[in-house]
């Protein structure tokens, strides 16, 4: 139980976070010796950060669903053009997260991956301070932008590469602001997160875990997921990405000190 809930606390904070869920997901596991459960977790704890991101954003996802029902069609329609952009997008995230995960299943259970994977992380933190600010919101983005953010998000269905960061740092290189950056990294990832719990939730079933551990782990992943937002949404307006670059260095160190120990 305290395990789960752990891991609950650490999948609500690191999804948001531009510093990879999936990566520290994997080197828990590693720790626990949780790797015959890992699956069911997974699928869980990322339903419960889905649902934080439809409840935080809940009034946007509204006029986009309502707009799009009623005029479908009308794509000079600002929330209708972004619902069918934010679909775009999730083409290529699909085809490239299952030709990963059929081709490189292996690198998804080892957690030494993270060596290569986290300083690639970092660096494009780091890098994406070096931008210059750019004001450019929601309204302007583009079809051939909308895809390349959907690519991004694709290639970090790989264990430390973020999928917040990746498509946060995409928009940050087109030229968005960090507010609607961050906002549409989220609205992005909606349909990727629901289609990856559709996808897995067959699966968990039979699994042994207690669904009253699933829950509180869930209940866990949610409560901290929504506060992560509301501080990152904070933090970005004035403050560095390269602050979680610099995190994620650290724990490629703590990583490689708890393998020398275990060793």
């Amino acid at each position: 139980m305290p395990q789960l809930i752990l891991m609950g606390i650490i999948q609500g904070l690191t999804e948001f976070l531009p510093v990879s869920s999936s990566g520290h997901l994997l080197l828990l596991q590693s720790v626990f010796g949780l790797k015959n459960i890992n699956l069911a977790v997974d699928v869980l704890l990322h339903l419960a950060t889905l649902l934080v991101i439809i409840v935080y954003y809940f009034r946007p996802i509204q006029e986009i669903a309502l707009r799009t029902i009623r005029s479908p069609f009308s794509l000079k329609t600002a929330e209708v053009r972004l619902f069918y952009l934010i679909l775009l997008a999730n083409v290529p995230t699909a085809v490239i997260g299952l030709l990963l995960k059929k081709g490189c299943g292996f690198l998804f259970e080892r957690s030494d991956v993270l060596y290569f994977t986290w300083p690639v992380m970092a660096l494009l933190l780091f890098l994406s301070d070096r931008l210059r600010s750019r004001e450019n919101t929601l309204p302007t983005l583009t079809v051939v932008q909308s895809l390349v953010i959907g690519i991004c998000q694709g290639i970090a269905v790989l264990p430390g590469i973020s999928r917040s960061g990746a498509a946060i740092l995409a928009c940050l290189f087109l030229g968005l602001n960090r507010r609607d950056s961050v906002k549409l990294s989220f609205l992005i990832g909606l349909p990727a997160m629901l289609g990856a719990f559709l996808l897995e939730f067959k699966d968990i079933a039979g699994l042994p875990i207690p669904l009253l551990d699933l829950f509180i782990a869930s209940a866990a992943a949610f409560c901290v997921g929504y506060l992560a937002i509301r501080w990152l949404l904070k933090y970005v307006n004035s403050r560095k990405l390269s602050f979680f670059g610099y995190y994620i260095l650290f724990m490629v160190i703590v990583m490689g000190i708890k393998n020398l120990l275990l060793k």
